[in-house]
């Protein structure tokens, strides 16, 4: 389905669909911002890999194909119209842009040792557990020893 009928219906559906709302795209933007999608963008750009993310979801989800020229062709120019997560994403990679300076080492040093971590750039928290779910099992054969492969020759 794409720019027939049924199509302008999936892009009025996708233009009300309840991003904000919906976690599971929550937490895959989440995800997107997290592998630095938004280093060194400008807020139009944000905006742009946003509004792709929405586009792609919603054909995943929805089982429609709608595309950005048709998406763009619908969209109203009032920039107002941007949905609310967006707002509230580009706050946080504007706060992420102005910690993304070069931090010297002297200033490193003093953000760890006040206990600051949070405020050094590109710094994650890696948890310190193991991986909760069981471990595969193996499904290659075991490797012979050296002595056994030159059994085996001579048998």
């Amino acid at each position: 389905m794409s720019s027939t009928t049924e199509g302008v219906d999936a892009i009025t559906q996708f233009l009300s669909y309840p991003f904000d709302k919906d976690d599971a795209f929550q937490q895959g933007l989440t995800g997107i911002i997290a592998n630095g999608a938004f280093d060194c963008k400008t807020d139009a750009e944000k905006q742009e890999v946003i509004r792709r993310s929405q586009i792609f979801y919603f054909n995943h989800t929805k089982g429609y194909s709608i595309t950005w020229d048709e998406v763009q062709r619908r969209l109203p120019s009032n920039p107002s119209a941007v949905p609310a997560q967006t707002t509230t994403t580009d706050s946080q990679a504007s706060a992420d842009e102005q910690t993304a300076r070069q931090l010297s080492l002297a200033e490193l040093k003093v953000l760890i040792e006040s206990g600051r971590t949070d405020q050094i750039p590109n710094n994650r928290i890696i948890p310190n557990d193991l991986n909760p779910r069981t471990p595969s099992q193996s499904t290659a054969p075991a490797r012979k020893k050296p002595w056994e492969l030159n059994t085996a020759a001579t048998e």
